[in-house]
């Protein structure tokens, strides 16, 4: 109820709390310890991080640049991403170390380790931080069926990862 009972973009007039990277909020997830919340959004082209308290539901997002993860940064107020234009799918491993967002804007799919005591997230290094359509010139690993992907699904054992990609028309494994 009132403001504690929501988060936006903007804090709504005052009827939410005023939340950080947003705009275009597309998907969530909670995490499989029921700590965190993780909100794909595909305007800000980002991943906002929220604490849940577990008795009472109530969001809280992190502070700082534990905030979020963004393709941009969002002007200092997340840390910078890579492959995140277009945030939209989202998935966290069974065991919760690993969040998985797919990037219709960046014909992507991005990997994050989960910080259990926190919820945060860091980007792997490297090209394993994501998979793309071009390699994203070199940024990331050159994947294959990834134009506009635009959700995903882990296997219940984590071993296989299934990408649905509107443009190629196609579900890449």
């Amino acid at each position: 109820p009132g403001a504690s009972g929501c988060v936006s973009e903007t804090g709504s007039g005052g009827a939410c709390i005023d939340g950080a990277a947003l705009d275009g909020a597309r998907t969530v997830v909670v995490s499989p310890d029921g700590a965190n919340v993780y909100v794909a959004a595909e305007t800000s082209g980002a991943i906002s991080v929220f604490a849940r308290d577990q008795l009472t539901g109530a969001l809280t997002q992190l502070a700082g640049l534990a905030a979020c993860v963004s393709q941009t940064g969002t002007g200092g107020t997340c840390v910078d991403g890579r492959a995140l234009g277009g945030a939209g799918g989202i998935e966290v491993s069974a065991d919760g170390a690993f969040l998985y967002v797919a990037s219709f804007g960046s014909d992507a799919v991005a990997t994050f380790s989960r910080d259990p005591g926190t919820g945060a997230l860091a980007q792997l290094p490297g090209t394993a931080g994501c998979v793309s359509e071009t390699g994203n010139g070199g940024s990331c690993l050159d994947g294959t069926a990834l134009d506009r992907a635009r959700s995903l699904a882990l296997s219940p054992d984590g071993s296989s990862m299934y990408v649905a990609a509107e443009a190629s028309d196609a579900i890449a494994i």
